[in-house]
């Protein structure tokens, strides 16, 4: 398929960070040539962390949730009432044959993505099995 899946997980207290981050998401997607989807999933959970008082992690989505680029995402939600949910847990749960892109990308909240990265993609090809991230690890 010819089309480039986005993908993030976002935990309550990231919200404040997520604008910048999703203006260069848009920024990137114009100046794509083939389509990207984006699919988001928030995670409310406070089983770690809880916020500050007077606030909810549904109250903090909220900072970001009307952004222009989300208006046809898919958003997921996790919340207390699930089972222990992370961003390994989302990824897992996001990569598999039943999704047809030509790639999936594994966004970062706090990462912001380069105005020329989906044009690339659109126009190189691996055909092994990969994934692709816009973070770095360092090699030993």
């Amino acid at each position: 398929m010819n089309k480039i899946l986005y993908t993030l997980h976002v935990m309550w207290y990231e919200s404040k960070m997520l604008n910048e981050t999703l203006d260069s998401l848009q920024i990137a997607i114009d100046n794509s040539t083939i389509p990207v989807d984006i699919m988001i999933s928030l995670n409310s959970q406070t089983y770690i962390e809880k916020p500050d008082s007077g606030y909810t992690p549904l109250i903090m989505f909220d900072e970001f949730l009307n952004h222009p680029v989300l208006k046809n995402a898919i958003i997921a939600h996790k919340t207390d009432s699930d089972e222990f949910y992370n961003i390994g847990d989302w990824r897992r749960d996001i990569y598999g044959p039943e999704y047809a892109y030509k790639y999936i990308v594994w966004g970062e909240s706090d990462c912001l993505v380069p105005e020329d990265y989906f044009f690339l993609l659109a126009n190189i090809n691996i055909d092994e099995p990969h994934f692709i991230s816009l973070a770095t690890r360092k090699k030993k």
